[in-house]
């Protein structure tokens, strides 16, 4: 929710069921969290790899961006959480393919969430800004950024470098004539 949000400014667009549905591993796999195992920093990593893997745009700042408003979502207590929910719930109502999410999880995640205390989400909150928001770096999420990075790099200078080649030679043969 929070990458789609950010992507259209706040505006549903005819994309973002499947962004919603393909960016949460829970609805597009139905993965599950161990809570004993996944902490929030893992959490939050498993999301920023999917941020960086499946949308047509993708890039670093831009999943930097997203992990601090998911952070923000949930320092703000569970009302704004639940407008969130319910916006999903809103938008997955009107997708053709997606509307079976809204049974299957959403309105039972709308229904949880109104259980758990406002202590329990400060508590989230403040874990996953302690935790998260510096630990996630581009090689803790083992997609080979840096090296990637590094290629395209040394990719754009060599094409800059025949580029430069191509120019003069062409000058070259035009001063000739």
């Amino acid at each position: 929710y929070a990458y789609d949000y950010r992507m259209a400014i706040g505006d549903q667009s005819t994309e973002s069921a499947w962004t919603i549905g393909k960016l949460s591993s829970t609805l597009s796999w139905l993965d599950l969290y161990d809570c004993e195992n996944d902490t929030p920093a893992d959490i939050l990593r498993f999301g920023m790899r999917r941020t960086l893997i499946y949308p047509y745009l993708r890039y670093w700042n831009m999943a930097r961006l997203v992990a601090n408003d998911v952070v923000n979502i949930f320092n703000s207590g569970r009302r704004t959480v639940l407008r969130c929910l319910l916006a999903v719930y809103k938008i997955f109502e009107t997708s053709d393919t997606h509307y079976m999410f809204n049974k299957l999880y959403i309105a039972d995640y709308c229904v949880w969430l109104q259980k758990i205390s406002e202590a329990v989400f400060r508590n989230f909150g403040s874990q996953l800004t302690k935790d998260c928001v510096l630990s996630v770096t581009k090689e803790s999420l083992d997609l080979d950024l840096v090296e990637l990075e590094q290629l395209a790099l040394s990719q754009e200078e060599e094409e800059e470098v025949e580029s430069d080649t191509n120019d003069d030679t062409t000058t070259d043969s035009e001063n000739s004539h």
